[in-house]
């Protein structure tokens, strides 16, 4: 960097306008490479001379020579189409001309998809048809799924209607699912024999919507029975199948609906070396549970709590929220504690909270003497607070076996809890009607008074 550069480059930043218009008018006539990222920011200054001398310092930057300046300058260039004080539309459309070419594309690489996705649009309005095919097919293998869908609706502007199927079968094996959904629907419309040969090929892909256009294809030409076929033999060996077969069980419970229970069954039962993916436990897991009610449920259910795997047990939390019956407090404790996990623990606790009052004290007292979890003994501290806040309004003390069976297990177990919590808990039985103010060894907290004379 030449001494010159090195003393204007500070004043890119001054606080004073002039100083910056100064700065600016100095370096373009340098061209220093390292100048141009703080020139673009200045082209988006709040000083509008400052913004006009920085479009003409940029300007003689648009030489070949210079182009390891912008491999730098893109991220400046970037913040320019992201937020504008002014019209910079007569500079980045030269920008974007010197920038498109082929021999050029270099430069992107590595660069911010807003960026690629702008000079994308100023190319596709100055490119021949052949060009323009070449742009969408680049696009639709594009990892950006905002410039695939950009090629997906610019494909209906291509004069040759020939040309487009080719576009729609490179848009089906995009890796983005909406991606390939729309341009499976799109090759059905226009060449309904291509679309049945693709539309059996992804029945069954792993997005529900590609899925959904494949199957509403195959129900039209009646071709359901091989990729029933196909999915039928995928959930025999889940194991080795991609993805674990749950786009399978996914198809087949929508085409076999009444068959889908005992395959879940059949699932969720295979053990050692055959034990499905963890997946496919929780998408079994989640239609038997919702398949099922009573007893039945409830097996489902304490299924689900028992597995190693914490999204497997997520299940039962998220049937237990939307309405399941959870189970009781001894069925659910033993399940959560043999894990010797604090995440089940937590779990267990939250669903612990669907019961009533009475049930959670009781199970929380029996928490705090067993042998809990590193960060366990926390968990049931925070447990214990959230059940004293819960007791604030309306609520009666329990029937007299009940309440007698809780005075004795309080007085055994309060001494496992830290002082200040027991002390809150205690006067909250006490208001409640559980024990007498006089068994109560503390008094309602009261706030701290100055003694004045």
């Amino acid at each position: 960097m030449a001494p010159a550069t090195q003393e204007w480059l500070p004043l890119l930043e001054s606080r004073s306008g002039y100083q910056r218009q100064e700065a600016i008018q100095a370096l373009a006539s340098m061209r220093s490479h390292e100048a141009l990222p703080l020139l673009l920011r200045r082209v988006n200054d709040w000083v509008p001379e400052v913004r006009a001398a920085a479009r003409l310092a940029v300007l003689p930057y648009l030489q070949d020579d210079c182009l390891p300046a912008w491999r730098g300058a893109m991220p400046a260039l970037a913040e320019i189409l992201r937020g504008r004080r002014a019209d910079h539309g007569p500079l980045l459309k030269v920008v974007a001309e010197f920038l498109r070419t082929p021999d050029r594309a270099g430069l992107l690489r590595g660069s911010s998809p807003l960026l690629r996705r702008w000079l994308t649009a100023a190319e596709w309005q100055a490119a021949p048809e052949p060009r323009r095919l070449a742009m969408l097919a680049e696009r639709l293998r594009d990892s950006d799924v905002a410039a695939a869908r950009w090629a997906l609706d610019r494909v209906e502007e291509l004069c040759e209607a020939a040309s487009r199927p080719p576009l729609w079968l490179i848009g089906c094996a995009n890796a983005h699912g909406l991606v390939r959904a729309h341009a499976l629907r799109r090759l059905r419309d226009e060449v309904p024999s291509m679309g049945d040969t693709m539309a059996s090929r992804l029945a069954l892909d792993r997005h529900a919507l590609v899925r959904a256009v494949a199957l509403a294809q195959l129900r039209k030409n009646g071709d359901l029975g091989t990729v029933v076929a196909r999915a039928e033999e995928q959930l025999s060996a889940p194991a080795l199948t991609p993805r674990g077969a749950a786009p399978a069980l996914l198809f087949l419970a929508v085409v076999d609906p009444k068959g889908a229970t005992a395959r879940c069954e059949r699932l969720v039962g295979m053990t050692g070396a055959d034990r499905t993916r963890t997946a496919l436990r929780v998408l079994a897991l989640q239609h038997l549970i919702a398949a099922t009610d009573g007893d039945a449920q409830m097996h489902w259910m304490t299924s689900a709590l028992a597995d190693d795997h914490a999204k497997v047990q997520r299940v039962a939390s998220v049937a237990i929220a939307r309405g399941a019956i959870p189970p009781s407090p001894e069925v659910l404790l033993p399940i959560v504690l043999a894990h010797g996990d604090l995440g089940a623990l937590c779990r267990g606790l939250g669903i612990l909270r669907y019961r009533s009052l009475w049930r959670q004290f009781r199970a929380l007292l029996d928490l705090s003497i067993a042998a809990l979890p590193e960060g366990g003994a926390e968990a049931v501290t925070r447990a214990f607070v959230q059940w004293d806040a819960s007791t604030r309004i309306g609520v009666s003390p329990p029937a007299a076996p009940v309440a007698d069976e809780l005075r004795a297990l309080w007085h055994q177990r309060a001494s496992a809890l830290p002082p200040r919590l027991r002390d809150r808990i205690e006067y909250s039985l006490a208001s409640i009607g559980l024990l007498t103010l006089e068994a109560a060894t503390t008094v309602a907290p009261t706030k701290k008074t100055s003694n004045t004379a």
